[in-house]
């Protein structure tokens, strides 16, 4: 696939603690694989951002709007709807950091074809300092998968019907800072698919050592 994508916007400063803002995305996916047949689709996102620090400890940032995504050859998946998204960061220690993210916008999956899809998600985060070189970074994170329209692709027999998704991920890492410049980072990742498409259910779990490095 095939990604073309232009954004523009302003942001003005209100006073000391508001900021706002406009915002466009234009995005265009091209489909090169034969069973989509070129296919394209073509994503318009209109948002209207608002930034809120209210002090040191809290960050905030809105943004809503509405989104417009259409397809070359795929008229029934067509989608317009109100979006939005909302990203918290609280540090009440100088060790200590919570995050917040909660957002729902218009996404486009291809199985044996384009099915578009409503994408919900809320993420919380701790990141914790255990030391001068040592941190823990946790996630929780739950989203939810809602197609448009009946499948014929389910399991067991039975009248199509529209699928939904509902993914719950968990991530655990501990990063050690070697140097200024290398770290080492150990990762697990627990991910669990509950789906009306029992042949979509799944759970993984995942462990990874990471080494990077900054020059």
């Amino acid at each position: 696939m095939d990604i073309f994508n232009i954004t523009t916007g302003f942001l003005k400063q209100a006073n000391e603690v508001l900021t706002y803002g406009l915002r466009y995305d234009h995005r265009i996916n091209s489909y090169k694989n034969a069973t989509l047949q070129n296919d394209t689709s073509v994503s318009d996102r209109g948002f209207l951002l608002v930034r809120w620090t209210p002090n040191e400890l809290i960050e905030s940032e809105l943004s809503f709007g509405y989104e417009s995504k259409s397809f070359k050859r795929f008229d029934s998946e067509n989608r317009n709807r109100p979006i939005a998204q909302l990203d918290v960061t609280y540090t009440p220690f100088s060790r200590t950091e919570f995050t917040f993210h909660a957002m729902n916008e218009i996404g486009d999956s291809s199985f044996q074809d384009i099915q578009t899809f409503i994408l919900s998600r809320i993420r919380l985060g701790l990141n914790q300092k255990m030391g001068r070189k040592l941190t823990l970074e946790t996630e929780a994170q739950v989203e939810n998968y809602d197609y448009k329209r009946e499948s014929p692709y389910f399991a067991g027999g039975g009248a199509p019907k529209v699928r939904v998704d509902n993914i719950v991920k968990g991530t655990a890492s501990l990063v050690y800072d070697i140097k200024d410049w290398l770290q080492i980072k150990a990762q697990y990742i627990y991910e669990e698919n509950v789906s009306n498409f029992d042949d979509n259910d799944f759970i993984a779990n995942t462990g990874l050592i990471q080494i990077s490095a900054e020059y």
